[in-house]
């Protein structure tokens, strides 16, 4: 019974393929939609999760807290070094400094920030060394013009990524500053991997040299990896108390962990993915009245059909059946094609945006389940409709 049924709503589907066509293009384009959003916002979130996490989940940067009042004692110095360090959690410190800087060549440029640090810095950031060495207590109390950079910046500028040995001219408030570099380490961020002509890199120089290119006797912030992240609101409570005696202030401090920075990301992302995975929803909202309205006209188109099904003996159920069937199906192929095409969008898009889509298996299941429910929900009234002709009205029906 039920496969006659079905195969029943299968004929009338095929023979009708251009409405067919027409019901299911707005459930197609829905799906397409909110899979392509859904892909590109959960490749979003795991793309800044692993840079995140690759700079080490332990990590926590400490800066002046300029939403207060600020007065040149409350700033941080190179003194509060040696005060961090001899709290107990924190493990390796570094105060940082940032240059923003370029390298230039023809009539374009490859932006360049420059870090200013100490030795320990290779060690909070997780550097993985290819070449040569990081920064050491030597080369900044030398205060020579040393420079650590990454295998990608080295590939595009020398065509090889072993380059300690050589030079860099970086543009410095308009000023050509020659660097000796003396290492290498791997950039594994996937969107600077990627060739493009907008590159920017980060590079390392010893602190000491910042202070010579931009004389000042303040730090923007410290970086420090500590002991347990577990702990890190009474580490971040202790550092700020720390600071605040010192400078002999109140809460003109902040703290922050990759963690927390991860975590706010992850909700901003998340409440953008979720408004316009809504409106997105919308369209698929369309389609299915769309789908209804289609229906409705099969019905009519239909009238004298229904008629003499039932004049042999269909029941009503029957009838019924065979459009809620139709309207699942249609709505089914339509969720199928708009699984692809939003597959195929979110690559092609994620491409042209850098970024890797993420589409977990469970969304896919849900987009099917969402696609096949708009059948029911939405075929149930035209399905009603044609169960409930007289048959006697149907058969004189022209």
């Amino acid at each position: 019974m039920m496969w006659e049924i079905f195969l029943s709503a299968y004929n009338s589907i095929i023979a009708n393929k251009i409405r067919s066509f027409l019901t299911i293009i707005g459930i197609v384009i829905g799906i397409a939609s909110v899979i392509t959003i859904s892909g590109l916002g959960e490749g979003s979130k795991k793309s800044v999760n692993d840079n995140l996490a690759k700079l080490g989940t332990n990590r926590i940067n400490i800066s002046t807290n300029y939403s207060s009042t600020i007065t040149a004692k409350d700033r941080l110095n190179y003194d509060d070094e040696e005060l961090l360090k001899a709290y107990d959690q924190i493990v390796n410190i570094s105060p940082l400094r940032s240059l923003s800087t370029k390298y230039e060549f023809s009539d374009d440029y490859y932006t360049v920030t420059l870090n200013g640090v100490n030795e320990e810095a290779d060690k909070i950031e997780n550097l993985d060394m290819m070449y040569g060495t990081f920064l050491t207590e030597s080369s900044l109390k030398s205060k020579n013009r040393v420079i650590v950079i990454d295998n990608v910046l080295a590939k595009k500028v020398f065509n090889k990524e072993d380059v300690v040995g050589e030079q860099i001219k970086l543009t410095i408030r308009g000023k050509e500053k020659v660097f000796n570099i003396i290492g290498v380490y791997e950039n594994t961020s996937e969107s600077n991997t990627k060739q493009s002509q907008n590159y920017s890199a980060t590079a390392y120089t010893p602190i000491t040299v910042i202070d010579l290119l931009l004389p000042n006797f303040y730090v923007s912030q410290y970086e420090a990896t500590v002991k347990d992240i577990n702990k890190i609101d009474e580490i971040s409570d202790n550092v700020i108390k720390l600071l605040s005696i010192k400078h002999r202030n109140n809460n003109k401090y902040n703290v922050e962990s990759v963690m927390e920075r991860m975590e706010s990301i992850n909700s901003i992302l998340s409440t953008l993915t979720i408004f316009i995975s809504f409106v997105a929803g919308i369209s698929l909202f369309v389609g299915g009245i769309g789908v209804m309205n289609i229906m409705l006209v099969s019905v009519t188109e239909r009238t004298k059909e229904i008629g003499i099904c039932k004049s042999i003996g269909a029941s009503n159920n029957h009838i019924m059946f065979q459009f809620i069937i139709e309207a699942i199906i249609l709505c089914s192929v339509g969720g199928i094609l708009g699984i692809v095409g939003g597959y195929a969008a979110s690559y092609i898009i994620g491409g042209l945006v850098n970024v890797t889509p993420y589409i977990p298996l469970l969304t896919v299941f849900i987009a099917f389940g969402i696609s096949t429910l708009i059948g029911v929900v939405f075929g149930v009234f035209p399905a009603k409709k044609a169960a409930e002709l007289n048959p006697i009205d149907a058969l004189r029906y022209e």
